[in-house]
């Protein structure tokens, strides 16, 4: 038997998780390399914890009383809140004395890990939460001018694969304005840009940079909402994975090029997909902004001068994760 907890897996999973892991470190480590809770529901079916026969480490907590088989990762979760609650207390001598003649086949968590397994249990809860209050919204939310829908975009939250994004800061882009993509006529890029609004419309922006919209307006209007800035709301491991960047600082997400590297989008496959159905990039509804921010957009200096400085660019007021927040200026909510 191994001198720290052994995770012991079946022959059928496919994970990243090797098959025994003989130190808790590196427990921990396969425990969080795996990125989704699908991946991990997938990876704890069949596995079980063994705790070693003598000596337990300080890092572990008290044992249960029987082995126990990880069916699904929800079992963890509650396994390390009851066992966590149990040890709240310092241990006494006689406790530890009584842990001496626990036997080995005992199911005991490392304290570290039962600290993971609470952040993605809170994390999914949290997620649930979110779903349960706002639902997605429908097609008519987006049949309106793109300058109407851009402000009502604010709050609302993006939800894909695990990740869950506040929208702090959009852009509009409207039919006659030469701005917009769809200034060109439709084209195999900009198709969805003439479709029913509530589509996403991404394209890939300087071959690296892909950018989300969200059309607007009836078909063949040709206008969006582009989404410049966001907020982290659940998700976050996953967000700092796809950017490389390690950060819990608005450089995270402030720029629509990383929106979308955020949400794994890509031109080919997310461009033209429904907000409005599940299963895939989802827009959902959200709290309303006490205070709007507006001001002129960024990037275009192509356009004619009138379109530059047209205050068509809107952000939450009093939230770090917003560009540029020198050239905006605070608007009245009842002019929207």
């Amino acid at each position: 038997m191994c001198a720290g907890a052994c995770f012991m897996a079946s022959s059928s999973s496919s994970s990243q998780i090797p098959r025994v892991i003989t130190k808790r470190r590196s427990l921990v480590n396969a425990i969080l390399s795996v990125e989704s809770s699908a991946e991990i529901g997938e990876a704890a079916e069949g596995h079980e914890f063994q705790a070693p026969d003598r000596k337990q480490g300080s890092g572990f907590v008290e044992p249960l009383k029987k082995p126990v088989k990880m069916e699904n990762w929800e079992t963890a979760f509650a396994l390390s809140d009851s066992v966590r609650q149990k040890t709240r207390r310092k241990r006494s001598g006689a406790d530890l004395n009584k842990e001496k003649g626990a036997k080995n086949s005992n199911f005991i968590i490392p304290a570290n890990i039962t600290m993971s397994f609470d952040k993605s249990h809170e994390e999914d809860a949290h997620r649930r939460e979110i779903r349960e209050k706002f639902k997605r919204l429908d097609t008519k939310f987006y049949q309106c001018d793109a300058l109407k829908l851009a402000p009502r975009l604010l709050g609302k939250y993006l939800s894909k694969d695990d990740i869950i994004l506040q929208i702090t800061e959009v852009e509009a882009y409207r039919p006659g304005d030469t701005a917009c993509h769809g200034r060109a006529g439709c084209t195999s890029r900009t198709a969805p840009m003439f479709k029913d609004g509530g589509l996403a419309y991404v394209y890939l922006c300087y071959g690296m940079h892909n950018m989300l919209n969200v059309v607007a307006d009836k078909a063949g209007s040709a206008a969006a909402v582009l989404i410049r800035s966001c907020s982290p709301v659940v998700g976050l491991g996953m967000i700092q994975q796809r950017r490389k960047l390690m950060s819990v600082k608005p450089v995270l997400l402030t720029g629509p090029g990383k929106v979308g590297q955020a949400l794994g989008l890509t031109s080919s496959e997310h461009s033209g997909t429904p907000l409005y159905e599940p299963g895939g990039l989802e827009l959902l509804d959200g709290p309303k902004p006490k205070a709007i921010l507006a001001g002129p957009r960024v990037g275009i200096d192509y356009a004619a001068p009138e379109d530059v400085a047209a205050p068509w660019r809107f952000a939450i007021a009093g939230t770090p994760w917003v560009t540029k927040r020198d050239t905006l200026e605070p608007v009245d909510l009842a002019d929207l």
